[in-house]
């Protein structure tokens, strides 16, 4: 009897060792899986922005969002305007869902379109038109190596017209859209002290406008400022290459 029962315990303590086996040899599986292949995960965008009377005043379009063989995930979303208003500024939020050491884990990042709020320049291409739309999402891949990419959450935080009114949540958009703004003009700032420090030489500024240079430290961006001083750094450089160096100096001035 004693040893039925040292047997039945034997041959359960293996079958349990035989199941843990197999979970951890699935589960490998699928993080490997994941990896080394190539899928497709679901955008989930929460709601739309409804005007009074029922009317979608703002929506967001997705497709499915690509994990490539580098566990990195590629999405992109199209930002509709349906009001009679042209859109100066919006912050999206979009949120990457993982499971990640056996619990679920949720990656939040802002995506932010916005005028650079300096008169002297055009900036057509940031605003949203009525009836237009606007890409919106990640600037690129983002890579999560060791995790389960489940799927992507976009949701609208806030919206600001062209007539100053604000429409959304608001949760941390004015925020930011303040910060990017202050960004541009931080950099505006700089460049045209550094422009009158050469004596007014253009040509001396211009290696300033290279994309690829990093910002100068001594500005000390916060992340958002950051963003609104690359863009426009860029803004300059295209009105430089596509207009010469004219209308550039102008804005120094």
């Amino acid at each position: 009897m004693t040893n039925t029962a040292g047997y039945k315990v034997t041959f359960r303590l293996l079958v349990l060792a035989f199941l843990l086996s197999a979970f951890w040899v699935f589960s490998g599986s699928a993080r490997k899986s994941q990896r080394t292949t190539e899928k497709y995960i679901p955008v989930v965008v929460a709601g739309s922005l409804i005007q009074p009377g029922g009317t979608r005043s703002i929506e967001v379009f997705c497709g499915l969002a690509r994990i490539a063989v580098n566990n990195q995930v590629e999405f992109n979303c199209k930002l509709q305007n349906n009001t009679s208003k042209s859109i100066t500024a919006a912050n999206v939020f979009y949120s990457i869902v993982m499971e990640q050491g056996g619990s679920e884990e949720k990656d939040q990042f802002s995506s932010i379109i916005a005028t650079l709020g300096h008169q002297q320049i055009q900036e057509p291409l940031k605003l949203v038109q009525p009836g237009g739309e606007r890409s919106i999402g990640p600037s690129g891949p983002i890579s999560y190596p060791d995790a389960i990419i489940k799927k992507v959450e976009v949701e609208i935080d806030l919206i600001e017209f062209d007539d100053g009114t604000l429409i959304g949540p608001d949760k941390e958009g004015s925020r930011l859209i303040k910060d990017y703004r202050q960004g541009a003009a931080k950099y505006r700032e700089w460049l045209s002290w550094k422009f009158e420090e050469t004596g007014k030489k253009f040509d001396m500024v211009v290696p300033l406008l290279d994309l690829g240079q990093p910002l100068p430290v001594e500005l000390k961006f916060k992340s958002q400022e950051e963003q609104g001083a690359k863009a426009y750094r860029k803004v300059l450089r295209s009105m430089y290459q596509s207009r010469g160096s004219a209308e550039v100096v102008k804005i120094l001035n």
